[in-house]
């Protein structure tokens, strides 16, 4: 869109010398930000602004300057108090990405380890009235924020990449494809899907080859024997961390996303949409880009398990499946981008906003607003 990208990086362990390399070769610039906080949990209370790193919001600061920033995207609510520390004139905005509020209630539900952020929806609240513009991936989302922060600033903006279809036709079933990035609530969803598998198709000659794609797999040497061995069967194959996502995607057959928890957008969910694949999926795990296909709303992975083994014998249905996942995510591309526009202005903020006019659908007003507030 013309614009120049500038990424700051809390300093972690998540990353290596090739991904510093990859992440410096992406943006036009790269600058890793002094970090002593690990974004874990134990399940104890996390005091308000407990996850915030001192010296950051100075550091953003100086960011700001140093690159002549309009806008600043701040991911998820727990470091926004950097937002206090950034010019007026810029444009302040946090992605949420997911609900905080309350996350280690639903994770509990689930059966679930407490072992990312949460806090109270009061909490959240104050956390949000530090920007502008509020990114929800979800409607629902968008007006639980609205309703926290007592503002009217959330828009949604969910995960999206431009449309790569998979040019060709699906005509048989062989080989089912499951993405699952290294954390537990993937893990838990696996193993619950592989456990279904295998207790539906007892006794019976299984028809095709399930794999699973991504770092998940370094994750099951930690289960026990017993959860271990549910991995350990001939028809799954564990890909762990793929390369290049597109050849994992052209040797499958259906995608199936079988969420049954979280915040968000999934966005395996959206993926498998933007390469055109077949897909099966829950009520959940298409929440944020629903279809209306039978197919992309089972209750409990034992349903999607029953549709599964029903697409064996009416595989004419995987082209159709397809079709969906195609004329649903050029409609959801387009509201994206519409959302997106909304945001960042093609040619750049400073021509807008050194004229004094509106930025855009009214965001001036939200901004006057914030800053009159302080």
């Amino acid at each position: 869109m013309g614009h120049k990208v500038h990424f700051a990086l809390l300093q972690s362990h998540m990353y290596d010398d090739a991904a510093l390399h990859a992440m410096r070769e992406t943006w036009d610039s790269f600058d890793i930000l002094v970090n002593s906080h690990p974004l874990g949990a134990d399940g104890r209370e996390i005091p308000f602004d407990g996850w915030y790193e001192p010296g950051l919001g100075e550091n953003t600061r100086l960011l700001c300057h140093r690159y002549d920033i309009d806008v600043v995207f701040c991911s998820y609510v727990f470091q926004s108090r950097l937002l206090e520390f950034v010019p007026d004139h810029v444009l302040k905005v946090i992605d949420t990405h997911d609900k905080m509020g309350d996350r280690h209630e639903m994770l509990r539900r689930n059966g679930q380890p407490l072992e990312f952020f949460s806090c109270t929806p009061e909490q959240e609240g104050a956390y949000l009235r530090r920007a502008d513009v509020v990114v929800a991936r979800r409607a629902e989302e968008a007006e639980y924020f609205n309703s926290v922060s007592q503002r009217q600033t959330a828009i949604v903006i969910p995960h999206f990449e431009e449309p790569h279809f998979q040019q060709r036709r699906f005509e048989a079933l062989r080989n089912v494809g499951l993405l699952a990035s290294a954390n537990r609530i993937n893990l838990a969803i696996m193993l619950d899907f592989v456990r279904s598998v295998a207790r539906l198709t007892a006794g019976g000659k299984m028809p095709f080859q399930v794999h699973i794609a991504g770092q998940v797999r370094d994750m099951i040497r930690d289960l026990p024997p017993a959860d271990q061995a549910a991995f350990a069967r001939d028809w799954i194959t564990l890909h762990g961390f793929v390369p290049d996502i597109a050849d994992f995607y052209a040797q499958m057959d259906l995608i199936v996303s079988p969420v049954t928890m979280g915040t968000g957008i999934n966005v395996k969910t959206v993926q498998a949409m933007a390469f055109g694949m077949p897909l099966l999926t829950t009520a959940w795990g298409c929440k944020g880009i629903e279809t209306g296909d039978p197919m992309h709303g089972f209750a409990t992975l034992d349903d999607l398990v029953d549709g599964l083994m029903g697409l064996v014998a009416q595989s004419a249905s995987l082209d159709h499946l397809a079709s969906v996942s195609r004329d649903r995510y050029l409609r959801f591309y387009e509201d994206s981008m519409d959302s997106f526009n909304r945001v960042i202005v093609v040619g750049g903020w400073p021509t807008v906003t050194n004229c004094g006019m509106p930025l855009v659908n009214g965001w001036a007003q939200i901004k006057d607003a914030a800053v009159s507030d302080r």
